[in-house]
């Protein structure tokens, strides 16, 4: 009976393991994409001043800049939902750790990448 007690806690132990490493690349993965939602924001925004510019001289129509408008509104529903994933990954390893939600929320952004 302890052999099989102690293999179960065993298993739990690892099931717990797999799932914080797992959640933790999660989060990673979401700042990850969140930085080039950013990347991608940011030369939207660039290329939509270039385009009025153009526009307001008369070189472009005003639906291209329109249209890049409308782009940097999906990118910033975009990012919205990057954040809402990294606070819920956050949530999730305080949860799994034992402490509460609230303490996956002081957790800093993953070195992922640094041990590769």
């Amino acid at each position: 009976m302890r052999d099989a007690a102690r293999v179960e806690a065993e298993q739990v132990r690892l099931a717990l393991t797999v799932a914080i490493v797992t959640v933790y690349c999660q989060l990673d993965q979401a700042y990850a994409s969140r930085d080039l939602l950013q990347q991608k924001l940011a030369i939207g925004q660039r290329v939509t001043a270039v385009l009025r510019e153009r526009t307001a001289r008369g070189l472009d129509n005003a639906y291209d800049a329109s249209d890049a408008s409308i782009k940097r509104s999906r990118l910033l529903e975009q990012i919205a939902l990057s954040d809402e994933q990294i606070k819920l990954a956050q949530l999730q390893l305080g949860v799994l750790s034992g402490r509460g939600p609230e303490r996956g929320l002081a957790l800093q952004r993953p070195r992922v990448g640094a041990f590769a």
